[in-house]
């Protein structure tokens, strides 16, 4: 997976991104996640851990829409 350049994530219902959670990933460009967690609770928020986007160091593009961050 190391080759990696895109992931896009919709309607996943993801709540939490760990720490490292993308490691090994360091030829990710673009990453879309759109939980739509917004239509399920207004009280349901993206938590991101510290540490979450370490070592992408190639990515461009972060798409965080619809996750009530």
């Amino acid at each position: 997976m190391q080759g990696l350049t895109e992931i896009s994530l919709s309607d996943c219902k993801i709540l939490r991104l760990p720490g490292n959670v993308f490691e090994g990933l360091r030829g990710l460009k673009t990453l879309r996640l759109r939980s739509m967690n917004t239509q399920w609770g207004h009280n349901k928020e993206l938590e991101l851990s510290l540490g979450a986007f370490n070592g992408l160091r190639e990515l461009h593009t972060l798409d965080l829409a619809y996750n009530n961050v």
